[in-house]
């Protein structure tokens, strides 16, 4: 039996941070995950569901948009 994927990878995570002008840590500290889930993920590392989901509501974004989109030009 195929293991199960429990997480995703958000590739455009630090532009999207950048956009929302947050340090590593302070979008961590809002999104209740530790700082190192922030790092893994900005490195491409995969992260659990329901971070991803707690880092796209402080971002408002859709867990979709952070995967597939990066944040436009300001």
């Amino acid at each position: 039996m195929a293991e199960k994927i429990r997480g995703v990878a958000i590739p455009h995570l630090k532009a999207w941070r950048i956009a929302h002008t947050l340090s590593q840590t302070e979008l961590a500290e809002q999104a209740h995950v530790s700082r190192a889930t922030i790092t893994r993920a900005e490195r491409g590392e995969i992260v659990s569901f329901p971070n991803v989901r707690a880092i796209a509501k402080v971002l408002d974004l859709t867990v979709a948009q952070m995967q597939r989109e990066p944040p436009a030009d300001r």
